[in-house]
């Protein structure tokens, strides 16, 4: 209910607890929702580098805190060789990072299932505390916003069991989904359950 000026010109939030200041924090799957062509990509790469480096995200200003370092570990569920040139530099700032990546010829085949199968055995090899990137979520066959969360509820579970906070961040085509119906504050109370049951919704509007 509050508006982004708001929150940025809020005190400072203690550091170590969120991955994008005031949005999405540590512990929690959060959302990053937009339509097609938007820069959810740029968005969610410049998140991970974060983490990766305990820097703030170079889009929030410079009063936010920097994201909490931990190990990053990106699922890149789309073809992105055509755009290493364009958007990230030949891939230079992806191949600097500390961050592993994990594309679809990982999975055993793409899908949601696939995808539970493989982030669990991730989640077994684990030794600290993680920030999981899945870029977009609904590239996955047989997609649905409550077996996505409880296949991702069920990892962090694991972790949990072994000492370990796992924080998930997952990119939403809602152009690309039958399901998901666009909400307002005066709507959310019995909206859509892909808003209600996960840790954070952030929407964006426009690439920047």
């Amino acid at each position: 209910g509050r508006s982004s000026a708001d929150l940025f010109n809020r005190p400072y939030t203690s550091t170590g607890k969120w991955i994008v200041d005031s949005y999405m924090k540590v512990g929690l799957l959060n959302f990053l929702v937009a339509s097609s062509g938007k820069g959810k990509s740029i968005a969610l790469t410049d998140i991970a580098r974060a983490v990766d480096k305990g820097v703030r995200p170079a889009f929030l200003p410079d009063t936010c805190c920097a994201s909490v370092k931990q190990i990053v570990k990106y699922y890149r569920l789309e073809d992105f060789t055509d755009e290493l040139t364009g958007k990230y530099g030949e891939g230079k700032v992806l191949k600097e990072s500390g961050i592993e990546w994990f594309l679809p010829e990982d999975l055993s085949e793409k899908s949601l299932d696939a995808f539970i199968d493989h982030l669990k055995g991730v989640v077994g090899t684990l030794t600290e505390d993680a920030t999981i990137f899945v870029d977009p979520a609904t590239k996955l066959s047989g997609y649905k916003h409550e077996a996505f969360i409880k296949g991702v509820e069920e990892a962090m579970e694991a972790a949990k069991r072994r000492g370990i906070t796992l924080s998930v961040v997952a990119s939403i085509h809602h152009d690309e989904i039958s399901d998901w119906t666009p909400l307002t504050a005066e709507t959310i109370k019995g909206g859509d359950k892909g808003i209600q049951q996960a840790g954070s919704v952030t929407a964006l509007r426009n690439e920047r």
